[in-house]
């Protein structure tokens, strides 16, 4: 059922922190691991199929609900690998001579393991002559208040909010907790989930209290369910034994899973405390689990682009329009993505803002605030900002706020991302107060095997390692390449050299992923990235050679040579730019015949697995790409087709100054539009111009009926005008523009994806005269190798350097709404 693999998937993450030894008796190093696990060699936990010990928990039915979870699972694969089901009790007992304790109770006090300070998720793991402590730092999360359950109750929690607020801000602070509820996991099916993984007989374990499921949550320990920053140090340290014993979890659901069969299982000797080498170890977008709960780290609210909850409120665009950037058009920048960009230079937003972090220290003891901006950067224009680079307006605004946070709060954190136009240190900032984490986001780890790409990250990295104090540095990263489903963009081994890097560096990740309906988007192609990244961010010494090893071995069995080709081809093969061409390349722009050779590579594989598990496994990668016959097929129709750019008509784009292209003129040369092959009744005529960071469009459309000039709200119901664009990095983009303005703008991505929350960031202005209506376009480019075009796919068009020579390939249409009319469509027309 559903709710079973979403749940077995949760135990899986958590499970893919623990970094211990992998090892049956006698023991030999995990792959690649921290170390391993001796064990006894007459004390059994399992012989020959039957169980010879007890699992033991806190008799208080409040005990933490990880501690459940993790006798559970200990309980649930031991079962798996022998067919020994070990009892889970409150009390030792005297049936089964050997104890295991799970989470801290009274019998662990009693044998004098305490764990002491076990934080981030580390463990302890203590063996005696006939017993074992398997321990951590377990506690329940309890969600502040107020929060809401669903959607649906964001009104009530935010008029709750601005109550708790109260004359903190003379208007109105973003409600800073509306996606909370998605990190509880408690679906209706919950009770019949749990039942039918762990049985009936173990209600007292996974629900002490005997409560009825409900979809609100009651408070620390009532009502069912579990809150992904629930902390399991606990539950670590039963997977930790669970790899010993040869358990893998690669990806979500049972397929991804490799259980030994294993009639008697030894009790290992050991006595040690195990800590992770990153203590943030987080997936964004996954609702149900993480690698470790964010929480002890970053608190409730933490999340990037923080500072837009300051400024996102109408009152707030109301009563202090001055906070807002400057627009070109002199209006204030108030309703992009409803929260609009800010005047970095205010110093009543400066203001603003530290009332808001000290709120959230003072209400929530909050350990950091994120002063992250808004998505899609839009620099201000007053006469204060429009000198500085976009990294001294947004740090330098950072330094500000923090050296007044510093004087008050110096044990709480201000953090905001080097992300887009603001990825490199400021210049303006000599050395940041210690209250300054900075996250260095997007930095590309595919490509991370080019000299000149490492290079020139680790140089940022250690820009900004000179700026902020010790251990201030965190990373934050898209790990979403299994979107784009056209070739897989596995990289393990730049993943680990990266981790190994940062190592005393970084505090940790919070990356993203790709997920689609609260599950992994392709699991697949991502699973063996995320699962090198999972492993390295618990141990980043391993050798990351010997984990791939072990991986292809025990995942593919029969086929694991092919499989290990096929990998090591497409971890070669993808796309990387050529730095001197200056070009941003998507990884998965990888060539028709390559596509064509991997997808061989897997079905040779497939063959040799046969209809087995293994089999399957190859199936669930090659499911996820488009068909081998396909592939094929769309060769074919390529090179019958040509090259259908051959005979475009070009178009000239005329260089100016930014300052030349301020000022109001006719664009020179100019060009007309054209409806297949002839010129159409009602013309259009457009021209071209460039600057150093934008291209130009001055589109004028003739109109004989303005009266009846057709103005939707949705642009494209009513007239407008349309612009396809291909840059030399990126196919494609969409603009439109109605006569009023407003845009629509989409990236297209290829392969029938519409990235709707792309944004453009054009500037549009429009004319109305008697006969015609015009909009003229600046369109912003983000360059290759600088303003922070690689970390940015959601915002800007991704080019290289502007230059003469260059060329873009540009579809332009005009849309004429009258009754009884077809839209004017014209041709292809290439920019030179």
């Amino acid at each position: 059922m559903q709710i079973l693999q979403r749940w077995a998937f949760v135990s899986c993450l958590v499970l893919l922190c623990a970094g211990c030894g992998s090892a049956t008796r006698p023991a030999t190093d995990d792959a690649g691991g921290r170390s391993a696990l001796a064990f006894k060699s007459d004390v059994c936990i399992v012989k020959d199929g039957v169980p010879n010990a007890v699992i033991v928990i806190s008799e208080n039915p409040a005990r933490p609900r990880m501690v459940n979870l993790a006798a559970l699972e200990l309980q649930y694969y031991i079962e798996k690998m022998s067919g020994a089901r070990l009892p889970i009790m409150n009390e030792p007992g005297t049936t089964h001579p050997v104890k295991i304790y799970v989470g801290r109770s009274v019998y662990t006090e009693d044998l004098g393991v305490t764990g002491g300070d076990l934080k981030f998720g580390a463990f302890r793991m203590e063996a005696g002559d006939n017993w074992l402590v398997l321990l951590g730092d377990d506690f329940d999360f309890t969600p502040p208040e107020p929060w809401n359950t669903a959607n649906g109750d964001i009104p009530r929690a935010r008029q709750e909010w601005d109550q708790v607020v109260g004359d903190r801000t003379d208007s109105a602070w973003g409600y800073a907790f509306n996606l909370l509820y998605k990190k509880f996991w408690n679906p209706r099916g919950f009770d019949d989930f749990i039942a039918e993984r762990y049985g009936e007989d173990n209600v007292s374990v996974w629900n002490p209290r005997g409560l009825n499921w409900s979809r609100e949550y009651q408070g620390a320990g009532g009502g069912q369910g579990f809150w992904e920053q629930d902390a399991g140090g606990s539950l670590n340290a039963v997977y930790a034994l669970l790899r010993a014993l040869g358990v893998r979890w690669y990806l979500p659901e049972e397929i991804g899973e490799v259980v030994p069969e294993l009639k008697t299982v030894f009790l290992p000797d050991v006595s040690k405390t195990e800590r992770p080498d990153y203590q943030l170890r987080t997936w964004l977008w996954y609702n149900y689990a993480g690698m470790n709960s964010a929480y002890e780290t970053m608190g409730y609210a933490s999340h990037a682009h923080g500072l837009a909850r300051v400024h996102a409120r109408k009152e707030m665009q109301e009563a202090h329009p001055d906070y807002y950037a400057l627009l070109r058009d002199g209006k204030r920048d108030t309703e992009f993505r409803g929260t609009g960009h800010v005047c970095f230079s205010s110093e009543g937003f400066q203001r603003e803002t530290i009332n808001y972090a000290r709120f959230m220290f003072d209400h929530y003891d909050e350990p950091l605030v994120s002063l992250w901006p808004q998505d899609g950067f839009h620099k201000c224009g007053c006469d204060a900002c429009r000198q500085l680079s976009p990294s001294d307006l947004v740090w330098g605004f950072i330094d500000r706020v923090a050296r007044e946070l510093y004087q008050t709060h110096p044990d709480r954190l201000v953090t905001c991302g080097a992300y887009t136009p603001y990825i490199y240190p400021p210049d303006n900032v000599e050395k940041f107060t210690p209250n300054v984490a900075v996250w260095i986001a997007n930095c590309g780890r595919p490509l991370m095997d080019d000299p000149v790409r490492w290079k020139a990250y680790w140089d940022r990295v250690e820009g900004w390692r000179a700026k902020v104090a010790p251990g201030n540095i965190l990373r934050v990263e898209n790990n979403r390449y299994g979107l784009g489903r056209k070739f897989p963009v596995i990289h393990p081994r730049n993943m680990a050299r990266d981790l190994r890097a940062l190592k005393g560096i970084s505090r940790g990740e919070r990356c993203e992923m790709a997920q689609s309906g609260g599950r992994w988007h392709s699991p697949g192609l991502d699973h063996l990235t995320l699962y090198t990244q999972a492993r390295f961010l618990w141990d980043a010494d391993q050798d990351v050679d010997a984990l791939l090893d072990e991986y292809h071995r025990l995942f593919y069995g029969p086929a694991h040579a092919e499989m290990q080709a096929a990998f090591e081809f497409a971890e070669a093969i993808y796309s990387r730019s050529d730095v001197n061409d200056k070009r941003r390349c998507d990884p998965r722009n990888v060539p028709l015949p390559d596509r064509i050779r991997f997808m061989e590579m897997l079905q040779k594989a497939r063959e040799r697995a046969g209809d087995t598990i293994y089999g399957q496994r190859i199936q669930l990668i090659m499911d996820e790409l488009p068909p081998l016959d396909t592939l094929r097929q769309e060769l074919v129709e390529r090179e019958k087709a040509g090259d259908p750019r051959a005979e475009a008509p070009v178009v000239t784009a005329r260089h100016v100054s930014a300052a030349a292209a301020a000022e109001p003129q006719t664009f020179i040369p100019s060009y007309g539009a054209r409806y297949k092959d002839e010129v159409p009744q009602i013309p259009t005529t457009f021209s071209v111009q460039w600057e150093a960071g934008a291209l130009l469009f001055d589109i004028l459309c003739h109109e004989p009926d303005m009266q009846n000039l057709q103005v939707a709200a949705d642009v494209w119901e009513g007239d407008s005008v349309v612009l396809v664009l291909e840059s030399p990095s990126h196919s494609y983009y969409q603009i439109e523009i109605n006569p009023d303005g407003k845009v629509y703008d989409a990236d297209r991505a290829g392969g029938g994806r519409v990235i709707t929350r792309w944004a453009s960031m054009a500037e549009a202005r429009t004319e109305h005269g008697a006969d015609y209506w015009r909009v003229t376009l600046r369109l912003p480019v983000a360059i290759v190798g600088r303003e922070g075009a690689e970390g940015d796919p959601m915002n800007y068009v991704i080019a290289p350097e502007l230059d003469s020579g260059a060329a873009w390939y540009f579809n332009l249409a005009r849309r004429r709404k009258r009754p009884g009319l077809e839209n004017q469509n014209y041709r292809d027309i290439t920019a030179v």
